[in-house]
């Protein structure tokens, strides 16, 4: 990794408007992960004015309450959920499920299920820390979900630190939502031409691209080569947008303007 982005999928960075004041529409995002809390302060004219990510082991168990309880909407990064339609779910089978898919839950975690749809549910596991706010906490996978107006067929890719998510389209139809453990840029390229092949899509398909790249540039340039359908969300700068925002890696903002319009 570069020092874009250090040994974990969140680098440590603050931004706090000193002179700003609270004013009626403002919102809180955050974006939990394992080992780390990014919070997005926005108001009602979606200009930013608090941008941090902090170490999960530096709160106390009080402002960790504070911050999740003041937000407009929090969700917990994680490769282990999956989904299942909701006339086929049976509760007391959840376990097995996940078990058959990922390692033992582990004795700091808690199984979560909740709605992704009408159709669908979707199960995943959250640390026993956050378990208490698992109405207000949900998986991000939910955002991968979220469907496109203005397109009938298309992948939404999300990379994190050693893994990809992957959400699939076709005819306007969710067919696929998974993560795949990939370390190297090429394996989550192995993994989107291998989503597309599977679902018969084309490589002309649109992919629209977020998450955490070392080196955003050189991930461009190897799947641009493979994919003729790459976009990205990029975060355009607003009149009383503080300039020290254009020093954060531009990636961080692309799982964040997904939560803003979600």
């Amino acid at each position: 990794m570069s020092s874009v982005v250090m040994q974990e999928d969140l680098k440590e960075f603050q931004f706090d408007n000193p002179n700003y004041k609270p004013q009626e529409g403002d919102r809180t995002f955050l974006l939990f992960t394992a080992n780390y809390v990014a919070t997005m302060g926005i108001n009602s004219q979606n200009q930013i004015f608090k941008l941090q990510t902090t170490k999960l082991s530096n709160f106390d168990a009080e402002k960790l309450i504070s911050i999740i309880t003041s937000s407009h909407k929090a969700y917990y990064l994680t490769p282990k959920f999956y989904l299942i339609p909701t006339e086929l779910y049976k509760p007391e089978l959840i376990l097995d499920y996940y078990q058959i898919s990922f390692t033992p839950l582990q004795s700091s975690e808690q199984l979560i299920t909740q709605n992704l749809d009408t159709k669908t549910k979707i199960v995943y596991s959250l640390p026993n820390s956050l378990a208490p706010y698992q109405n207000k906490i949900l998986p991000f996978a939910s955002l991968l979900h979220k469907k496109l107006e203005d397109e009938s067929n298309y992948l939404s890719v999300f990379f994190a630190l050693d893994y990809v998510y992957i959400a699939a389209y076709r005819d306007e139809s969710l067919v696929l939502c998974n993560a795949y453990h990939a370390e190297k840029n090429n394996d989550k390229l192995y993994f989107i031409l291998l989503a597309l092949e599977q679902l018969a899509l084309s490589t002309q398909t649109p992919v629209y691209l977020s998450g955490f790249v070392a080196n955003e540039e050189e991930v461009i340039h190897l799947l641009s080569r493979y994919l003729k359908g790459i976009r990205l969300t990029k975060y355009k700068l607003k009149p009383n947008d503080s300039l020290a925002i254009k020093d954060f890696p531009m990636q961080y903002f692309q799982p964040f303007m997904a939560l803003i319009n979600s």
